[in-house]
């Protein structure tokens, strides 16, 4: 196969226009060069060798102790929008509530609540809800939060004038 020659050494007639709308030159395929062969995986060269590595036996290893495995719970939090009822995930260890566009969850029509109004956080697996400065403020129970709070699973907040509820769902 021939190599490449530059576009002003190769002679290309003109096409005449019967009619179409675009030029188009069919010309004959070419096959493409095999340069070189792809290299085997190596689960390729295993079939090769006819070795089936399912056919071992599995060896247990000791693990040098003799405390029974605990079993982590998996915790799902979310925060459901009352107003419109959409749940929304706390999918970070830090999840920003506000208007902004840098917060992870964007509160839309409110211009009460602040851009970064309030942060949920975890902490030794539990969460905690923070205000950020607002200047309308983060609520629980009609109380200013003025620190940090522990969240409980089903406790409500209010954002500015817009309720909030946290639900954590625990699994063994």
């Amino acid at each position: 196969m021939s190599k490449w020659v530059p576009v002003s050494k190769v002679d290309i007639p003109p096409v005449e226009n019967t009619g179409f709308k675009e030029n188009i030159i069919i010309r004959t395929p070419v096959a493409p060069e095999i340069i070189e062969e792809k290299p085997k995986t190596s689960f390729e060269m295993l079939d090769e060798m006819n070795f089936d590595s399912a056919d071992d036996e599995t060896v247990i290893l000791g693990t040098g102790d003799d405390e029974p495995t605990m079993v982590l719970k998996n915790s799902y939090a979310y925060v459901k929008r009352l107003k419109t009822n959409e749940l929304i995930m706390i999918d970070q260890e830090e999840f920003i509530l506000g208007k902004g566009t840098k917060a992870d969850y964007i509160i839309s029509g409110n211009s009460a609540i602040s851009r970064n109004h309030a942060l949920i956080y975890q902490k030794n697996d539990e969460y905690y809800l923070k205000d950020l400065n607002s200047s309308n403020h983060t609520y629980i129970n009609d109380q200013l939060v003025q620190s940090d709070v522990k969240l409980q699973d089903g406790m409500e907040f209010k954002m500015a004038d817009e309720m909030f509820k946290f639900i954590l769902i625990e699994e063994a």
